[in-house]
């Protein structure tokens, strides 16, 4: 190292020794001298650590880490970590990751924020129930593997909790309750978690569901959330049936690509989707008895503005299609959208696009 670092004062060259990774820093920088020795674990280079298992040999880097970890986690407030090894080596890679976690908590460690990207199931048991000061929790399985929640976590202090599975992949014990002190939730593929186990988080603020196949009433539960100001919806299947009582939003955003509903429920929630901009496919339900003339042509004229429309598809009985038909082509004739006609309430294999080739040129 050149001697014009050396001559920095301990906390710039903490700064310079930050820039660098968790295993540079540790590799040959502590040989250097005795003075970055004992700045390389300094406790603010030790606050924030990430680091990333994966490759050859990362079974034996993986258990150097905990060893670290076991002697300086006194210091340590986020925890950033990858794991990506042989399925082989999981059971061993995961006892050692969890019964370092776990002893963290029981030792009653600061860890307020922990990130954790796995290739191997995630048995949450033994180590997240222990971890009392941890405030966000961010867990992402890769290749379609499990998580797992298997105990109750309401004396977890948690204010912030995401989770990005893959469907179907999401384990849960219903008697598992969520901590009530959750104020921020992101559920992306996350769809086997029956959402009225949200009605508990009475300080919910946040809200993002992404990826998930949701029934439009299944979200009722968030009409009963208090604090819920902000909402975001991303490549859901349905629309909540619950969106025109959720009349304290602040923020709804919505990347909905296809949008499957009923009319009257459309009709009441157009205000809160002037953002839709990404919507690709519409399917309206119009039931017999509650469907307005009137209401189909609005909701047809806000369908012809929206800019990535390419198909509305409509389930409405004969008189009201004759009734609507004139406005129907008015409201669409400057739009890319295909009109698709079926004779009964839609469900999700509806949507499925024909086979029309590439969309048209925009006029």
């Amino acid at each position: 190292m050149p001697p014009s670092l050396l001559s920095l004062p301990n906390d710039a060259l903490e700064r310079v020794l930050g820039c660098l990774e968790l295993e540079e820093r540790r590799g040959a920088v502590p040989l250097v001298c005795r003075r970055l020795l004992q700045l390389v674990d300094s406790p603010a280079l030790n606050a924030a650590v990430s680091a990333g298992f994966d490759g050859q040999r990362c079974l034996p880097r993986l258990r150097s880490f905990c060893a670290w970890f076991a002697c300086h986690r006194g210091s340590v407030q986020q925890l950033k970590l990858f794991v990506d090894v042989d399925m082989r080596s999981g059971s061993e890679v995961m006892g050692q990751l969890c019964g370092a976690l776990a002893a963290s908590g029981a030792a009653g460690c600061p860890l307020a924020g922990l990130s954790l990207e796995l290739a191997l199931p995630l048995p949450c048991t033994s180590w997240l129930p222990e971890l009392r000061s941890l405030r966000t929790l961010a867990i992402a399985s890769c290749y379609s593997t499990d998580v797992a929640f298997e105990r109750c976590l309401s004396a977890l202090h948690l204010q912030e909790l995401w989770l990005d599975v893959s469907p179907g992949c999401l384990q849960y014990d219903p008697a598992a309750a969520w901590p009530s002190s959750l104020t921020r939730l992101r559920l992306r593929g996350a769809d086997s978690l029956p959402l009225c186990l949200l009605s508990q988080l009475t300080r919910l603020q946040a809200l993002s569901v992404a990826y998930a196949g949701y029934a439009g009433e299944s979200y009722a539960p968030l009409a009963a959330l208090p604090a819920l100001r902000q909402l975001s919806l991303q490549e859901v299947h349905q629309l909540p049936s619950c969106l025109p009582d959720l009349t304290s939003l602040q923020a709804l955003s919505s990347c909905l690509t296809r949008l499957l509903t009923t009319l009257p429920a459309l009709t009441a929630s157009m205000p809160a989707l002037a953002g839709a901009a990404a919507l690709r496919t519409l399917g309206i339900t119009c039931p017999r008895g509650h469907a307005p003339p009137a209401d189909l042509a609005a909701a047809l004229r806000w369908a012809g503005r929206l800019p990535a429309l390419r198909e509305v598809v409509l389930a409405a009985d004969d008189t009201l299609l004759r009734e609507t038909c004139a406005e129907a082509v008015h409201a669409l004739r400057s739009s890319s959208a295909a009109v698709r006609l079926v004779p009964h309430m839609l469900y999700g294999d509806d949507l499925r696009p024909p086979c029309v080739g590439p969309d048209p040129m925009p006029s």
